[in-house]
């Protein structure tokens, strides 16, 4: 059996206890990050935009706002493919997880494809635990950073924010924040932006969006499908004065 992922976790979710699958998968078309190890976080019990629908997504996705359609994760490829062939058995074990990192190193494991990281936690430490020793390293993000039970995770992601003074409060906190900035929004001194808008480089050449780099906040500008890009602008406007 050579699969091409594997099923870390399946259980309670961490942050409503409903069923939460986190897969790992080894392959990837996704020209932004690069080849790399990619993590998604699926709702258990139903395909991901059925779960959109329903509202069940809150298991993996907490209270982020970009649940209402701003969010640019197409549910239709890769959560629906990646969650369709775990159903059909086609993905391996947490420890055929393992030997594979040990085998492979890769130099960064990208958690978050789709979902939050901080629906299942403990992968965080598995996965750390296995790439860490060969210089490895995780890349994501999180919406819980809020969430006390959050604060341990901060060497490893970055706090998901969506407006300037959010990303300043986070900050305060500890975090570093990655921010999705409308069109030709200024940077804050402490940001730089994302390297694939500024080199037109990918994620597993700059390595940035890791939670222990001494590195500046990374900012975004908003991109996605069009109708995305709208609703998250319209989202934007609801923010008095850019206010979480």
């Amino acid at each position: 059996m050579n699969p091409r992922g594997f099923v870390l976790h399946y259980g309670p979710s961490a942050i409503n206890g409903r069923p939460v699958v986190a897969i790992m998968t080894t392959t990837t078309s996704n020209a932004k990050t690069g080849p790399m190890p990619q993590v998604w976080f699926l709702y258990g019990d139903e395909e991901p935009h059925v779960a959109r629908r329903n509202g069940n997504d809150v298991a993996i996705c907490g209270g982020c706002p970009h649940r209402a359609g701003s969010c640019y994760v197409v549910l239709h490829r890769g959560p629906l493919a990646v969650y369709r062939a775990w159903v059909a058995g086609r993905y391996g074990t947490a420890e055929e997880a393992l030997r594979w990192l040990d085998y492979h190193r890769p130099r960064y494991v990208r958690v978050g494809a789709y979902g939050d990281p901080m629906s299942a936690p403990l992968v965080l430490g598995q996965l750390a635990r296995a790439v860490e020793p060969h210089g490895g390293r995780l890349l994501g993000y999180t919406h819980q950073w809020r969430r006390p039970y959050a604060h341990a995770y901060q060497s490893w992601l970055m706090a998901s924010v969506d407006t300037p003074a959010e990303a300043l409060r986070a900050r305060s906190k500890g975090w570093r924040t990655f921010r999705v900035r409308l069109e030709g929004e200024p940077l804050d001194p402490t940001e730089v932006l994302c390297a694939a808008e500024r080199e037109r480089s990918n994620c597993s050449a700059c390595g940035a969006c890791d939670g222990a780099s001494a590195r500046p906040s990374i900012v975004a500008t908003v991109h996605g499908l069009a109708h995305v890009q709208k609703k998250f602008i319209a989202h934007r406007a609801t923010q008095a004065g850019g206010a979480a």
